[in-house]
């Protein structure tokens, strides 16, 4: 075809053919996506192939214009044969304050039944799906599309509804939920440094000591640090 072009192929560029292109070691690739912190989700779905739910943590927008969002399912999890059969489902962002319910649907709870919805509060959303109450954020979908990936299968939801409220989101990395370490706590104690700092060195409480200009300074870094962190780090997440 005129104008066309052609792309390199993984033969020409590595000499291998594609198929036997060799892959990271699997430890290496697990240990480094370890490094990748992302938000926890619950994953819902209804109808007729039932009700079910279950822990993600990859799950994220796939395109603004049309509205959609992908998440990764194992294809031998039972909420992958329901989503299948539901064509819809609910990707639920988990707080911060809601860890049990990430050890739940994922399999594992601290105590009790795994994957009980009686343990949390859900409303219906308007697909039929799950919505869970107290949820940062909840994208209500219809199936779009889905792609299997080795162990695990693309789900593609076209957003019809999303909910949201102010609360800071259950993240997941280095194999584990660190909610002391979350990014946004540390922009609490930089603020409350910064203001701290600021206050002392205006008010001259260490006016007469060695560490009074230190005090002005650490405030002042602190306080840089602050708007740094929430304008950009925050911003990208």
């Amino acid at each position: 075809m005129a104008g066309s072009t052609s792309l390199p192929q993984p033969a020409d560029i590595l000499g291998f053919p594609f198929e036997t292109l060799p892959s990271v070691q699997r430890g290496r690739f697990v240990t480094a996506m370890a490094r990748m912190f992302s938000a926890v989700t619950i994953v819902s779905t209804d109808g007729p192939g039932g009700r079910a739910a279950v822990t993600v943590s990859s799950a994220t927008s796939a395109s603004a214009d049309p509205p959609l969002i992908l998440a990764c399912i194992h294809r031998r999890s039972p909420v992958n044969a329901a989503i299948h059969a539901n064509g819809v489902f609910c990707v639920n962002v988990l707080a911060v304050d809601q860890g049990h319910l990430s050890d739940r649907f994922a399999g594992r709870p601290r105590d009790g039944i795994a994957f009980d919805f009686a343990q949390a509060s859900w409303t219906t959303a308007k697909t039929g799906s799950p919505l869970l109450s107290g949820a940062v954020a909840a994208f209500d979908c219809v199936l779009q599309s889905s792609h299997g990936a080795g162990t695990h299968t693309i789900f593609f939801g076209r957003v019809l509804e999303t909910v949201e409220q102010a609360e800071m989101p259950l993240l997941y990395g280095l194999r584990s939920l660190p909610q002391s370490e979350h990014p946004l706590r540390r922009i609490e104690w930089l603020r409350l440094g910064a203001a701290w700092c600021l206050l002392a060195g205006h008010r001259g409480l260490f006016r007469n000591f060695p560490i009074g200009p230190l005090v002005n300074r650490v405030g002042g870094l602190a306080l840089q640090g602050r708007r740094r962190w929430s304008d950009q780090d925050i911003a990208g997440q």
